[in-house]
């Protein structure tokens, strides 16, 4: 995954530039917020906003497909199909449990 724009922590300042590798840890505990690392500094993020500052990640879906996610197949925060309250192949968790919906 690559960086879309530079981050910013209190305790690192400004680091990372566009088009730099990053890796993302999702908060243990609670899907809300997610980790952007890049080398030895990392940004805490709120796991809706990923999309903003990583490529591969998908923007929060509308309410009325978060209900439709809610009956059938969701999808998980990277765009792959998913369980309700399941997990891509990456890893990462369906919209509705980085939400908090279930």
């Amino acid at each position: 995954m690559k960086l879309k724009k530079s981050l910013k922590n209190a305790h690192f300042g400004e680091f990372g530039v566009k088009g730099q590798e990053a890796k993302v840890e999702m908060v243990k505990n609670s899907y809300l917020y997610s980790n952007i690392i890049v080398g030895d500094k990392y940004a805490k993020v709120q796991t809706k906003n990923l999309h903003k500052y990583v490529s591969g990640f998908s923007k929060v879906p509308g309410e009325h497909a978060l209900f439709e996610m809610a009956e059938g197949i969701a999808k998980s925060v990277t765009g792959k199909r998913v369980e309700p309250d399941g997990y891509g192949p990456d890893g990462f968790p369906s919209w509705l449990l980085a939400l908090g919906l279930i």
